[in-house]
Formats: structure tokens, sequence, C-alpha cells
């Protein structure tokens, strides 16, 4: 017969093991989950990657900003001009020639290694020569984005899961900035100069 210590011990190491399997168990499951979420936003993010890369300004407009097409009174759109955000304008060119792989999903994040023509000296060739821009914007920029070298940028975008549904947040100045190939920053500074020179030929006056 069993003393009453070995039975007390053989107690002890079950429910241990028990615990134990409980908790490997839990971990499991818990694992399995956002090993599936993870899996799922990748999916997600490849999708849109092969949008971007197809200039399909209606898809790209719903991936970023939540809808298809931007109206005419939008900042966006009063800052870039429709012709740039046309399915054939500006954007829809860089776009085309750019690529977005997807290099790691983290339990909040999407990794990101994007290419794309490096267009942050195209305003400065623009002003070089108005008459391109303003006759045939669309050809010049394709001649343009034709030559550039391919610029590489990896950023991080974040993502959130609703009610099963999940959300990858592109409106972030970091993305758009690295798959316009440096535009975005180049429209900033831009924008900057031109503050500057009115300020200067405000304060003369």
């Amino acid at each position: 017969m069993k003393s009453l210590y070995t039975i007390r011990t053989m107690k002890q190491i079950i429910n241990k093991e028990i615990v134990l399997l409980a908790i490997v168990c839990i971990v499991s499951v818990f694992s399995t989950g956002c090993s599936s979420t993870r899996a799922r936003v990748e999916s997600i993010a490849k999708e849109h990657a092969e949008s971007f890369a197809s200039g399909e300004m209606e898809e790209i407009n719903q991936i970023i900003f939540g809808m298809p097409e931007l109206h005419e009174e939008t900042e966006f759109v009063e800052m870039q001009g429709s012709d740039i955000i046309s399915e054939k304008g500006m954007l829809s060119i860089i776009f085309s020639h750019s690529t977005i792989v997807v290099e790691k999903v983290t339990e909040d994040s999407v990794k990101l290694k994007i290419s794309a023509p490096d267009m942050s000296e195209l305003l400065f060739y623009l002003r070089k020569a108005p008459a391109n821009f303003k006759i045939g914007l669309t050809d010049y920029v394709n001649a343009y984005v034709n030559k550039a070298e391919m610029k590489e940028n990896r950023v991080s975008v974040s993502y959130t899961v609703e009610k099963e549904a999940i959300i990858i947040d592109y409106f972030n100045e970091e993305f758009i900035n690295a798959v316009t190939g440096g535009l975005l920053e180049a429209y900033k500074e831009a924008y900057i100069d031109e503050v500057e020179q009115y300020r200067e030929e405000a304060m003369e006056w």
C-alpha cells in the first residue's frame, strides 16, 4: 500500500501536468489565432500591392482614402490637380512603375519594401519646361519615369482588426512618399519655397 506522502506527491505531479497542459493549449490557441490573422493580413497586403502596381486609380483611392474617386472639393484634389490623380494621370503612371513587397507582418503592422522611380526632381524639371507641363503633362511624366532611377525604401503601415475586418492604414506620409518616389516630399518643399517667395515679395511692397 502506497504511503500518504507518495499519493500526495503523485497528485501534485498530476496537477502540475494538468496546469502545464492547459497553459500549452491556451498558448497554442492564441498563437494559432495570431498566425491566422497575420496570414490574412499578408494576403490582403499582397492584393493591395498588386492594385498599386496596376495603376488603377479607383482601386488605389479606395485602398488609401476609402473611396474610389476623390471629389473636386477635397483638399487633395485641389492641391494636386484633377489630371494628376486621374486614371491616366501622374500618380497612375508612377504607381504602375512601382513594386511593393510584403516582407513581414507583426501583431500590429506590415513591413513593406517599396521600389519606385525617383521623382524627387520632377518638379524642378517641370519648372524648367513649363510648355511640357501645360501641353503634355502625362507624356512628359511618362518619359521622365522611364528614365528615372529606382528608389528603394522600407516602411511600416499599421493595421487593425475590426469585427473580423482587416483594415490596413496606407494614409501614411512615409508610405505615400515612398510609393510616389519622393514626390510628396518634393511637393512639400515646393510649397514651402512658394510661401517664402510670396513672403519676400510681400515685404518688398
